[in-house]
């Protein structure tokens, strides 16, 4: 097998092309000046599928590291924007930039290695970049066509099949506490349908702080019990089979005010950062703190506190 030269794009496509690229991956990881040898490590654990590399939007892959609130791996931002800023003048194009390394889960598309060159051509004004997936079995291959033949989407994998989950259930298994509430992802997005929709089971009266988005439309439909909503200088009194639509940019609130329990149906559509912004807040098994930054490190802005029961 030959060695890389180097660990660009081209060099990569002709490892694929050779039904090599795991070999590259791991000659990248263990010998580049982007080394992972821990990343190798752990790849060599057990089967991997691999596909790529394939051309992918920056917006559907998931950053795993930055200087945000609730990253995996935090990096304190001083640290993160000197990095950005010595890639920035080492990739002049997509071509000498090595394929950022993606593992697929359940559906989402982890960023695993690359997350300072994802932001960094982001802030370039990039919007796709070059990308190698891993799987972790032969279904999730198997399923996953979206990323397979990226340049003409089929359905995505998750499309392909009834997406079955059970009352009271999380799509992934986990439980997703906020205090007073409980929520469940229902439908995550996939790489060819960007929405959200989640479950968000209430025991006692309350609700989140008044708040917007500034790049996802938010659909409501109580299922059960009864809630007030406010958008933007309209108010309303939702009972069970009422909905309303918060457009992006429009201040809302809303807050379950029945008795015994209370359900809502959320779609977040595109979903923008809605996921880690969830998986962030129910660490604490509280409603989500009022902090700007937090709000603001997930396209969102804080603007007052929650809707006044009574």
């Amino acid at each position: 097998m030959p060695q890389p030269i180097t660990f660009d794009l081209p060099t990569a496509q002709g490892f694929a092309a050779a039904g090599e690229i795991a070999a590259w991956v791991h000659a990248y990881l263990e010998h580049g000046a982007w080394a992972n040898l821990a990343l190798s490590d752990r790849l060599r654990r057990g089967p991997r599928w691999w596909r790529g590399p394939v051309e992918l939007p920056l917006d559907h892959l998931i950053r795993c590291t930055g200087p945000e609130a609730g990253m995996e791996y935090p990096q304190p931002v001083d640290e993160w924007e000197s990095r950005i800023r010595r890639i920035d003048k080492a990739f002049p194009t997509q071509q000498d930039m090595p394929p950022l390394l993606v593992e697929y889960r359940a559906g989402l598309l982890s960023l695993r290695d690359g997350n300072h060159r994802h932001e960094a051509i982001r802030r370039k004004g990039w919007t796709t970049a070059w990308v190698i997936v891993w799987y972790n079995s032969q279904a999730d291959f198997d399923r996953d066509r979206a990323v397979g033949d990226v340049h003409q989407p089929k359905r995505s994998s998750m499309t392909e099949s009834a997406l079955f989950v059970a009352a009271g259930e999380d799509r992934l298994g986990a439980h997703r506490g906020l205090g007073i509430s409980a929520i469940s992802f229902k439908v995550l997005p996939t790489p060819d349908r960007d929405v959200l929709i989640i479950e968000n089971t209430f025991h006692a009266p309350g609700g989140p702080a008044r708040h917007l988005h500034t790049g996802q439309d938010e659909w409501f439909y109580a299922a059960e019990g009864e809630f007030v909503l406010e958008v933007g200088a309209e108010r309303f009194h939702l009972k069970p089979g009422d909905s309303v639509m918060a457009p992006r940019n429009i201040p809302h609130v809303w807050a379950f005010v029945g008795q015994g329990r209370g359900r809502m149906v959320i779609t977040f559509f595109p979903a923008g950062k809605m996921v880690p912004f969830f998986e962030e807040v129910t660490k604490a098994n509280a409603m989500p703190p009022r902090d700007p930054a937090l709000w603001q490190a997930h396209d969102m802005e804080l603007l007052g506190p929650p809707l006044a029961l009574g």
